[in-house]
């Protein structure tokens, strides 16, 4: 017989530890290729590990409940000798989505729920379709009323006598308190809020940030998206988004420029072939994740809007998998629901750059027509790069934008959506 040895997975391109929720293998139990074995919990997924190869489990090596480092040997099965690891992938994931709703209940929502106890069905109900998970019974208990319970009034007989008290002299005068500073709530941060924090720091520490912009004619997209939204959101069950647009001219504009679809590695850059786009999602208080769309500069339009809905739904929902989160080579951060005029993002470290999408709505624009000036309104847009100037030139940036400018103006986007 040989010894396997099950490492904690990486979890994200900066999660440094995660913590064992749960074992769902005991020692002296069998387990199968890519059957879950145990479920852990980091700043940016909640998720099962499956085992990656067929034996017996000999040692846990780790508690229910502990914090260890990405790479910490968590347990050993014995297997036959000769065996060889299937490579790790999304098993646990295919397992969970062919289970019924029912199923759907993880480990760590399990003890959460007795750990408060809580009901189940009321939970459901509470969800309202949403998959139950550690943000839904966080929210839960946190929008759920308390009332303490009254203190319980002792009976008469068990009431001791009360003498009268003694006559007291009148006090001495007391001397004002010092004025006290307004009162206030403290709210610590959350784990991911935390990490986020420290990951933008060594951002900005680490890179020498620079931000170019460009404006952005967004009249015939806007056009495009007023008559046909409502039917694309049939067809694709996804909403057609500015940011869509956007994402998918990023990802085609990449491929000619890899010195964008990079990444700083020791003493130079490691440029990509495959363009695979991260998203950021923002979690309210709770702090900021990227998901990942792979391999996004060869889907089409309808398939990038459906895949920013999706993997912003499941991120706000906390079922991110390990795989949704890690490999990124380009970013792209959207405030312009909001109808912001320009941000400045950090960068998405290791990452030369992210981009930064606003506020598109109608603007005063100058057109030259018949030899004429005319002030007309149009859907403008500006569009922010942030760069790391050790990877990174200002004419590198400048071209990019203006290629992506030219390719979001110019493209037959009514033939992409048909």
């Amino acid at each position: 017989m040989a010894v396997h040895e099950v490492q904690m997975p990486q979890l994200g391109e900066t999660v440094a530890e995660a913590t064992v929720v749960a074992w769902l293998k005991r020692p002296g139990d069998e387990v199968a290729v890519q059957e879950p074995l145990l479920e852990v919990s980091s700043d940016k997924v909640d998720t099962e590990v499956p085992s990656t190869i067929a034996g017996v489990v000999k040692r846990l090596l780790v508690d229910e409940g502990q914090t260890v480092g990405i790479g910490t040997v968590l347990a050993e099965i014995e297997t036959a000798v000769g065996a060889t690891p299937a490579p790790a992938g999304n098993g646990s994931a295919e397992l969970r989505a062919s289970r019924a709703p029912s199923e759907l209940v993880s480990p760590l929502v399990r003890r959460l729920v007795a750990e408060h106890g809580l009901d189940l069905e009321e939970l459901k109900a509470y969800a309202g379709g949403e998959r139950l998970s550690r943000k839904v019974i966080e929210r839960f208990l946190a929008e759920r009323p308390t009332t303490p319970a009254p203190a319980p009034v002792p009976a008469e007989a068990d009431r001791a006598p009360v003498e009268a008290a003694a006559p007291v002299e009148a006090a001495a005068p007391v001397e004002a308190a010092a004025p006290v500073e307004a009162s206030g709530e403290f709210v610590p941060y959350t784990r991911i809020r935390a990490r986020t924090a420290e990951h933008m720091v060594r951002s900005a520490h680490t890179s020498p940030h620079v931000l170019t912009v460009i404006e952005v004619d967004f009249e015939r997209v806007a056009r495009l998206r007023r008559e046909r939204k409502e039917e694309f959101a049939r067809r694709h069950g996804a909403p057609l988004t500015f940011l869509a647009f956007v994402a998918t001219a990023t990802a085609r504009t990449l491929r000619d420029a890899p010195r964008l679809n990079a990444q700083v590695a020791d003493g130079g850059v490691r440029l990509h072939r495959d363009v695979h786009l991260g998203i950021a999602v923002d979690l309210d208080a709770e702090g900021l994740i990227v998901p990942v769309i792979r391999e996004a500069d060869r889907l089409r339009l309808p398939a990038i809007a459906s895949a920013i809905a999706e993997r912003a739904a499941r991120a706000r929902a906390g079922d991110l998998r390990p795989d949704d989160v890690t490999g990124g080579t380009f970013t792209i951060s959207s405030q312009g629901p909001y109808g912001t005029l320009l941000t400045g993002a950090i960068i998405n470290q290791p990452q030369v750059a992210i981009l930064s999408v606003d506020g598109i709505r109608k603007r005063p624009v100058v057109i030259e027509h018949e030899g004429q000036d005319l002030v007309v309104a149009r859907h403008t847009g500006v569009l922010g790069l942030s760069w790391d100037h050790r990877a990174l030139g200002g004419v590198e940036a400048a071209r990019f934008l203006a290629a992506l400018r030219d390719r979001i103006e110019g493209t037959d986007w009514a033939a992409e959506i048909d």
